[in-house]
């Protein structure tokens, strides 16, 4: 009944192959699964974050100046008006920019905190209120801090995110490699071991 103990290594040798393979195909699965997570992650931290961070800082220097240009004496409303409507306009341009990032939660409440703002900024503007608008101003740079705040902490939950795929994809590399090792070396011993039972085999059957 030798043919029995072949049989079996066979088809233990099968089975180990058949384990291999699965778990090249999961691990692929996997690291596409990483890539995927880390593209959207570069993606994110790019346009949502480094983008949306470089229209904050404009909308920064746009409401520095129109505290500067309400700040200018001996003009009359009208003339201050031409000046700050076309900054306010600009602010306005950054403001649609910005809406179409990805806003977290917190980001949504601040900005429409800041829109408000600048609403009455404009308001407060044709109205030739321009001590009162320099104060709404200052409101609105403070607002566009929280939101400066928020872009920071949100790049460094990125940072940590893709870090973590990292190590993960690492970890996930090593261990099919130790598995592959193992499983290689279970499968040669099957073979060599089949081998020397089918040469015992022969020499059994010449002596008979």
């Amino acid at each position: 009944m030798k043919w029995t103990f072949f049989v079996k290594h066979k088809m233990a040798a099968a089975a180990l192959l058949g384990t291999v393979m699965a778990l090249v195909i999961l691990n692929n699965v996997s690291e596409q699964r990483n890539s995927d997570e880390l593209n959207n992650a570069f993606s994110s931290m790019y346009e949502d974050r480094l983008i949306a961070e470089s229209y904050l800082l404009n909308m920064s220097g746009r409401l520095h100046e129109v505290n500067k240009i309400t700040s200018a004496s001996g003009q009359n409303a009208g003339d201050l008006r031409k000046e700050l409507l076309p900054v306010i306009a600009q602010v306005n341009e950054t403001i649609e920019l910005y809406r179409k990032t990805k806003l977290t939660t917190q980001e949504e409440i601040e900005f429409a905190i800041f829109t408000g703002k600048i609403d009455q900024v404009s308001a407060l503007v044709r109205a030739g209120n321009f001590e009162r608008c320099r104060i709404i101003t200052d409101e609105a740079l403070t607002t566009l801090h929280v939101l400066s705040d928020i872009q920071v902490a949100e790049g460094s939950r990125l940072k940590d995110n893709s870090q973590r795929i990292f190590s993960s994809s690492i970890s996930s590399s090593q261990f099919e490699i130790a598995i592959l090792i193992i499983i290689g070396v279970i499968i040669q011993a099957l073979v060599f071991s089949s081998r020397n039972l089918g040469g015992r085999a022969q020499q059994n059957y010449k002596l008979n």
